[in-house]
């Protein structure tokens, strides 16, 4: 009853109704559809905050399991799920001092890395190549958890099934009165793409590249900068494999030269790679003066 209550309401454009009708049904896709693409989001913070609720740690992780648990179907799971939904809306609009309280705890504690390397990346009394190992700091959070920091619940990035969009859909352009098609325009993301958060890592790290002065710390930027571009974009990663390429006195650089194409990963490479937390210049120098003898280290263990 209360569904079919809430659809009725949509079409009446009385969102927030409609919200506490699915909310009630436990429908919360079609509550959080409404949430993020047909509510301003001065509205949706104010019906957030009447909830009165402290965000939860999801219990597991993995594929589904966050969202498709009997408690996400819950009236209180998909409360829970607005109140993450309203973070990362924030987040995205570049308003992440207030997103804070809206986080689960972890993630709260990612966005504020993230914050803090912004910060620091800013600031010009630090020597450039610190600043630029805050920069790409903040890119690899951008990379790897954006989805969780600011993507969107539905269309185009699917957080709501881990970015596996293509075993879901529903019809987001619903029938409702007119003047909410510029609440549905200006709520979508910037870039409005799938996965939209990977373009500002890339352009992140980009920054990063321009800011070091460091050839072996530009070096090992510029690797893992190729490297999350080579499988799906390989002609925009091979501005940068020519880039690293042509770095004078770098192991890993001459290594790429040899190989025609990104040098292999190493151990040091991935645990750069994919690492989260902030690495000192003088780490990422390392890892780039070391590349060919970290090779032969490993064959010999062969």
């Amino acid at each position: 009853m209360h569904g079919m209550l809430g659809k009725l309401m949509v079409t009446q454009g009385q969102m927030l109704e409609a919200i506490t009708c699915f909310i009630k049904a436990g429908a919360n896709q079609d509550a959080c559809l409404l949430a993020e693409r047909y509510l301003d989001t001065a509205t949706l913070q104010d019906y957030i905050d009447s909830f009165e609720l402290i965000p939860n740690e999801p219990q597991s992780s993995g594929y589904y399991s966050y969202y498709y648990t009997r408690d996400k179907r819950s009236p209180e799971g998909c409360r829970q799920s607005l109140i993450y939904l309203l973070a990362r809306r924030l987040f995205r609009e570049n308003r992440t001092e207030e997103s804070l309280p809206y986080y689960y705890p972890s993630m709260k504690k990612l966005a504020q890395s993230y914050m803090q390397a912004i910060a620091k990346a800013d600031d010009k009394s630090l020597g450039k190549d610190i600043r630029a190992a805050h920069l790409f700091h903040a890119a690899r959070i951008m990379r790897w958890k954006g989805m969780e920091l600011c993507g969107t619940e539905l269309n185009p990035d699917y957080t709501i099934v881990n970015g596996r969009y293509e075993y879901y859909g529903m019809d987001e352009k619903i029938n409702t009165l007119p003047e909410l098609a510029a609440v549905y325009k200006n709520t979508a993301p910037e870039p409005n793409v799938r996965f939209h958060y990977r373009p500002i890592a890339i352009d992140l790290a980009k920054q990063a590249v321009k800011l070091t002065q460091n050839r072996h710390q530009r070096a090992t930027i510029l690797w893992c900068l190729g490297n999350w571009l080579k499988h799906k974009a390989p002609k925009a990663a091979d501005v940068y494999y020519k880039q690293l390429a042509y770095i004078r006195f770098s192991a890993l650089a001459k290594a790429t030269y040899n190989a025609r194409w990104f040098a292999p990963v190493t151990p040091n490479l991935e645990s750069v790679f994919t690492s989260l937390d902030y690495i000192e210049p003088a780490q990422l120098i390392k890892t780039s003066q070391d590349y060919t003898k970290k090779v032969a280290d490993d064959s010999g263990r062969q």
